[in-house]
């Protein structure tokens, strides 16, 4: 079976050809990541288009390490769903590839194709105002079983995004996949699913549009606003342009767009002490080529740290609450079956708690409730990232700083909070509604990298009640 699986994956190799994606022309970065945004489409082959392209750039771009994620958008959740959660991923340094409509053209009553367009032309100027690199795509055909009104739809849908973004802009790129499909012929899509040959080319058409995008990729400026307390030092730097002895940036710290009058030429970075929209524009010299950036920086509240009253023990006191969940801020503290102490918010330390001889049962639908303190050391402004499937919260105190509430394929939600030195109360909240199952949390101090939450900050009474918490403050 191995010698199958290698001999299969030679063989792909050589036919697919996704040398576009990385070829030298191609501008690739330090810090980028791609977010694929589409249907699930499910491959009867070894390997899966989006499989395909994610394996074949991790190979030929290691050094440059870039992260690969996905955010799948089905009937259920749709294009509305699809902008919350790539917004929510994506940043300056995001190459983002949608391919949607299928699930429209399956849907009871499926939406006209200019509405599905402008669902899309939202998605893109969107990411596009944060600076991200957008490649739309035209969905794959279906497969043999679907219905003739299907497959109309769905070529109509084609058609729409084709009138609509098949001549490009800066920064959003085109590939036409259901036109490679119409023309390809042969055999690319079975009864249920696309075929291995149907993946091999939605991989390379994909593969040629990412290319062509990635080769003349517009300059952006990469600026990033953040509370503060006393003082927050701003970088601000380019990416994708000439080079750093062509590009002149000039920026303001009062909104206004910078030039030769008000604006001041950028040698250092900024040292932000009063609250301020930083505007940062690029210019390359040579080609007049022009980015902008604005950011907001403000002066953040400050939580005073909590005094627990009693010592403080090692981990988080967890409680389980079995059953179906729609929304992790409806599990009630004090009313879980089972309790227990993790040292760290994941599913695999409530399972090997030892003060429980039979683990609950993570395999359904449940929730998960952990409450404690979390250890500051220094007085600052902290970012908390909760990565999820399903959905999740964290609180600090009584205030929500992260919401990635409700059901949804794994992603992750950034918050951030003002906090003194010392001890504060934190819940985190999560649901398992159904398929993936996710939990991760993460934070950032001032001046630090983002880092799981370290088990030693992690504390808990052990003689404390769950007690139901105030409404949360957003």
């Amino acid at each position: 079976m191995r010698t199958l699986v290698l001999l299969l994956a030679a063989a792909w190799a050589l036919a697919t050809d996704l040398s576009p994606m990385t070829a030298p022309e191609t501008r690739w970065e330090r810090g980028d990541d791609v977010v694929f945004v589409g249907e699930n489409h499910w491959t009867q082959g070894l390997y899966g288009f989006t499989d395909q392209m994610k394996w074949h750039l991790l190979k030929e771009r290691s050094a440059l390490a870039p992260a690969w994620g996905g955010v799948d958008v089905g009937a259920s959740n749709g294009l509305e769903a699809a902008l919350k959660d790539s917004l929510a991923r994506c940043h300056a340094s995001s190459i983002v590839i949608i391919s949607l409509g299928q699930s429209d053209a399956r849907a009871d009553k499926p939406p006209r194709p200019d509405e599905v367009v402008a669902d899309v032309r939202q998605v893109v100027d969107r990411l596009r105002e944060r600076g991200a690199l957008v490649l739309v795509t035209t969905p794959p055909a279906f497969p043999k079983k679907a219905t003739a009104d299907q497959q109309r739809t769905l070529a109509t849908y084609a058609e729409a995004l084709r009138t609509t973004f098949g001549g490009g802009s800066p920064g959003v790129g085109f590939a036409d996949v259901h036109q490679a499909f119409t023309s390809g012929g042969g055999n690319l899509v079975g009864d249920e699913r696309l075929t291995q040959a149907g993946h091999d080319l939605a991989a390379e058409v994909i593969a040629r549009g990412l290319g062509s995008l990635m080769a003349t990729p517009p300059m952006t400026v990469a600026l990033e606003g953040r509370d503060f307390i006393d003082s927050v030092t701003v970088p601000i730097t380019v990416r994708r342009g000439p080079g750093a002895a062509g590009i002149e940036i000039r920026y303001t710290t009062n909104g206004k767009d910078p030039d030769a009058k008000n604006g001041t030429v950028y040698k250092t970075p900024l040292k932000i002490r009063e609250n301020s929209t930083v505007v940062a524009v690029a210019t390359d010299k040579a080609s007049g080529q022009t980015a902008r950036a604005q950011a907001v920086f403000q002066r953040a509240k400050i939580r005073p740290s909590d005094r627990p009253s009693a010592r403080l023990a090692p981990g988080l006191a967890w409680e389980f609450f079995p059953g179906t969940w729609k929304m992790a801020k409806d599990l009630v503290p004090g009313t879980g079956a089972m309790r227990g102490v993790a040292l760290t918010p994941d599913f695999n330390a409530v399972r090997e708690d030892d003060a429980n001889p039979t683990p609950p049962d993570v395999g359904g639908g449940f929730g998960l409730l952990f409450t404690g303190y979390v250890d500051i050391a220094a007085d600052g402004v902290y970012r908390f990232s909760v990565r999820s499937d399903d959905g999740s919260r964290l609180l600090i105190g009584d205030t929500l700083v992260v919401d990635n509430d409700g059901w949804h394929g794994s992603q992750e939600v950034t918050g951030q909070i003002g906090l003194k030195a010392g001890p504060h109360a934190i819940t985190i909240g999560y649901y398992q509604g159904g398929g993936g199952m996710d939990l991760a949390v993460s934070m950032e101090g001032p001046g630090g990298r983002k880092v799981p939450i370290p088990d030693l900050l992690l504390t808990h009474d052990p003689n404390a009640k769950p007690i139901p918490p105030k409404p949360a403050k957003k």
